[in-house]
């Protein structure tokens, strides 16, 4: 069972808040504008030049936040059921991408160590992730689905959005059922689907977005149709594995664009 953030603060994370505290400083000062300038003026002063080098993203903290903000208290408590409380007292807007960038440029997708420029240790942990995101973060881990239980989750899903086809069931069509407000207490098959919805639409627009926005992953079939258990699963787990995947995507672009004489300029 997944814990909440309250009881992991509660348990002693102090040192880990503190040591996040202190990379953020850092952070803050490495991307601060005078930094910035000092190094480009160095890189000219060297005969360096620079590549810049963009970052496209599909985290889209903003519509969830939105959904989050029109649930009433009867679709708050399912998605406190399910151990995702914590996005509810998440208020994101959007993201810093050259920050973001550059957390991943410097994360160790082996270790899960990240590189502040600190003279301590940072490591990035599934319990780490909970305070953040105050998501379930012990419990089954989540492994793709095979391509012969693929088609058969497929066939699920259809049922419960009531859909003739797979391709039918888009962000779009999961953002209404999500923004619809039920008229009386929900049924069973609302409860559901509503709980599926919401599911797929936190992981592709916050947890771990894809490529393609209207895709929904194999990656995380098998707990969407096991949503009773939902909050059984190592969500935490699910979305460093992610950040880890990212980083190392992200690690190998950049040494492929980066050559001798080059520096690269996140944006």
């Amino acid at each position: 069972m997944g814990k909440s953030s309250e009881g992991v603060n509660a348990s002693g994370s102090s040192r880990s808040g503190s040591a996040f505290a202190k990379a953020l400083k850092v952070v803050r000062q490495i991307n601060g504008g005078s930094t910035r300038f000092k190094r480009r003026k160095t890189l000219r002063m060297s005969g360096r030049k620079e590549i810049k080098f963009k970052i496209y993203s599909r985290c889209s903290p903003a519509g969830l936040s939105d959904i989050i903000d029109a649930l009433d208290d009867q679709r708050l408590e399912l998605v406190n059921e399910m151990g995702f409380k914590g996005l509810e007292k998440l208020k994101i807007e959007k993201t810093n991408r050259p920050l973001g960038a550059w957390l991943l440029s410097n994360f160790d997708p082996i270790s899960g160590c990240i590189n502040a420029g600190t003279t301590f240790e940072l490591k990035l942990t599934c319990q780490d992730i909970n305070l953040v995101l105050g998501i379930p973060w012990e419990g089954k881990d989540i492994v793709p689905a095979s391509q012969k239980e693929v088609a058969t989750m497929k066939q699920y899903l259809c049922h419960v959005f009531q859909k003739e086809l797979f391709d039918q069931i888009t962000i779009h069509a999961i953002q209404r059922i999500l923004y619809r407000r039920p008229s009386g207490q929900m049924s069973p098959d609302e409860v559901v689907q509503f709980k599926t919805a919401f599911i797929i639409y936190a992981v592709t627009k916050l947890l771990a977005p894809l490529s393609l926005c209207n895709y929904i992953s194999s990656r995380y079939m098998k707990p969407l149709v096991d949503i009773d258990n939902i909050k059984n699963y190592n969500w935490a787990k699910f979305v460093l594995d992610d950040l880890k995947i990212a980083a190392a995507n992200l690690q190998t672009k950049l040494k492929d664009q980066k050559g001798p004489g080059y520096c690269i300029i996140l944006l």
